[in-house]
């Protein structure tokens, strides 16, 4: 099975459950950002940090609750052939924490990674005979001269030119984000397992890693996601700038086109962590019936044994 056919029979899958998973995208895509905003609008008008610390909670606990219940309820159709939201429910609220768990414990990952790469780079930067000290003062300057540059380009008709990257600062971002993504690629099911397959933090992170080590079919899947998803942005880009709208019906086309494609990408991604998932399969040549079976006949006495002194009554 290629990467293609999955994403093909990912829009069939999708098409069955529609008409429920709709509804789970649209309360994922409104009631952590309603309730959790208005609580931290509300924190900020009355200057309280406990309103907006508890606000944030509510919308991260509820994106987490309702992601769960999105991936519990494509699972259990999955499985079972049942879309019934109602049956969803308790297994999604069990798995919520965990998941958020599991979620934290990336983030902590990504900014261990992060960091050891800007240690690294601050190390081979002067071996490598790199100046870092352009940099800083590049940065340092730019920052102090700000108003100057401005001051010219009123008085002076100059247009104000942004910065062009140097090749320092591309190497600083290769050498911080590559790391980081070859992470996460190898951490891309960890919720999946999580949710999925009940499995604990711990040990999602080892089934995720095993699972993407030398699998093609994922590498090929998640390539296949990452460019339907830039082509899906830059299709929104341009349509922005074609269509003029104003920012109210941007933001509201947006937000459509948000809540019919988030789900899908739930399932596709879902669909290649089924499809691709390692499985031990046994044949008849390693199953261990037959051993079990000839060690249980070698243990009981012979047919013929038993009846053996029957057999010589009846000669006698």
């Amino acid at each position: 099975m290629t990467a293609w056919t999955i994403f093909s029979d990912s829009f069939r899958f999708y098409g069955r459950l529609f008409n429920k998973i709709f509804w789970l995208s649209v309360a994922y895509s409104l009631l952590p950002f309603v309730l959790g905003g208005v609580m931290v609008a509300a924190g900020q008008a009355s200057g309280s940090v406990a309103i907006m610390l508890l606000g944030m909670l509510v919308m991260l606990l509820l994106v987490g609750f309702f992601y769960t219940y999105q991936i519990t309820l494509i699972d259990q159709f999955s499985s079972q052939g049942n879309d019934s939201l109602r049956d969803a429910l308790p297994r999604a609220s069990n798995r919520t924490l965990p998941f958020l768990g599991s979620g934290l414990s990336l983030m902590m990952v990504a900014m261990l990674v992060m960091l050891l790469s800007g240690i690294v780079m601050a190390i081979l930067m002067p071996v490598l005979g790199i100046d870092v000290s352009g940099l800083e003062a590049a940065t340092t300057a730019d920052a102090a001269s700000l108003e100057n540059r401005v001051e010219l380009n009123v008085d002076g008709g100059v247009a104000l030119e942004p910065n062009s990257l140097s090749w320092q600062d591309m190497l600083l971002a290769l050498v911080m984000l590559a790391p980081l993504a070859w992470v996460m690629y190898r951490l891309i099911f960890v919720p999946l397992y999580v949710i999925v397959d009940g499995s604990s933090v711990r040990e999602s992170f080892t089934l995720s890693n095993q699972h993407v080590r030398k699998n093609r079919l994922v590498f090929w899947g998640l390539s296949l996601m990452f460019v339907v998803m830039l082509f899906y942005t830059l299709v929104l880009t341009v349509s922005q700038l074609v269509l003029a709208l104003n920012p109210l019906a941007t933001a509201f086309l947006q937000f459509a086109l948000n809540i019919v494609l988030t789900p899908f990408f739930a399932v596709y991604l879902y669909r290649l962590f089924m499809v691709s998932k390692p499985v031990a399969v046994q044949t008849d040549s390693q199953n261990p019936q037959p051993e079990h079976d000839d060690r249980h006949s070698a243990e009981l006495p012979k047919q013929d044994d038993v009846n053996a002194p029957d057999q010589d009554d009846r000669r006698d």
